[in-house]
């Protein structure tokens, strides 16, 4: 599960590089649209993670803090281009 996570957080990144280096448009839009989605996954695997008890307490709150703090950046990114 933890390679899985790994997998998916590069996509995510590789995701973000590719929407900031794109003018406002459809194609930004779309980018950032699908990191949004690969973000919520990303969400769910670590939760799963620390239900079968893969990850610590601790790692679960720092990762989870971390995740929302970069769910409330790529929203505001969202509503930015949107205006």
């Amino acid at each position: 599960m933890g390679q899985n996570v790994t997998h998916q957080t590069l996509e995510l990144l590789e995701l973000l590089l590719g929407a900031s280096k794109l003018p406002v448009g459809t194609e930004k839009t779309q980018l950032l649209h699908n990191a949004n989605s690969k973000l919520e996954l990303i969400k769910i695997l670590v939760r799963m993670s620390f239900e079968v008890k893969a990850i610590s307490d601790k790692q679960y709150l720092a990762l989870q803090s971390s995740l929302q703090e970069l769910g409330k950046m790529l929203g505001g990114w969202m509503r930015s281009i949107n205006r």
